[in-house]
């Protein structure tokens, strides 16, 4: 079961929602965007205000669909609000380690959320259950250790990096998630 501390860790509001606004499917999922085809079923955990799911929705047409959830409610409510009438699209306010979906999807992503969980591979686990048999599971995260800086900056960044990657650890969150990730 998910960590308490990195849950709220994790959370997002107010004005820091805007970023998730300014995401497109071509610009900040590209991997996914050449996945899609018409006519999929897609499951999108962790789709934040919607805006990465909504260009799933243009790609897989009428006959398609797309689930966004997310886990804070107030992210889905804006996606409601700002994609809520879009046929094919539903959000939903969901966990990611207990997902109401088995065998139901053809492509199941999950974009910049397993770097904030505690338990990353039981969420891994529960994003196959929901993936029909003989479809894919995409996951879009980083190794917050690799960062590189160009320019170099100055050492009080560094210190706050450092500080910031300490915080992520304490609440048991892996920092190098993206190369800790394995084929289940």
């Amino acid at each position: 079961m998910e960590s308490n501390v990195a849950r709220n860790r994790a959370e997002l509001s107010g004005k820091a929602t805007n970023i998730l606004d300014s995401r497109t499917l071509t610009s900040s999922h590209k991997r996914l965007a050449e996945l899609i085809t018409e006519g999929m079923t897609v499951l999108d955990v962790g789709c934040g205000t919607g805006a990465i799911t909504r260009g799933i929705t243009e790609i897989v047409g009428p006959t398609g669909r797309a689930v966004g959830i997310d886990s804070n409610p107030a992210l889905i409510e804006k996606a409601k609000q700002n994609f809520g009438d879009t046929p094919g699209l539903n959000f939903e306010v969901g966990d990611i380690f207990n997902l109401p979906y088995k065998d139901e999807f053809d492509l199941v992503t999950s974009a910049r959320v397993l770097q904030w969980l505690s338990n990353p591979f039981e969420a891994l686990n529960a994003l196959k259950c929901a993936t029909k048999p003989g479809g894919q599971v995409l996951i879009l995260d980083y190794n917050h250790e690799k960062i590189t800086w160009n320019p170099e900056p100055p050492l009080s960044m560094k210190s706050f990096y450092s500080a910031f990657l300490k915080w992520r650890s304490d609440a048991g969150m892996d920092n190098a998630i993206a190369d800790h990730l394995k084929l289940i």
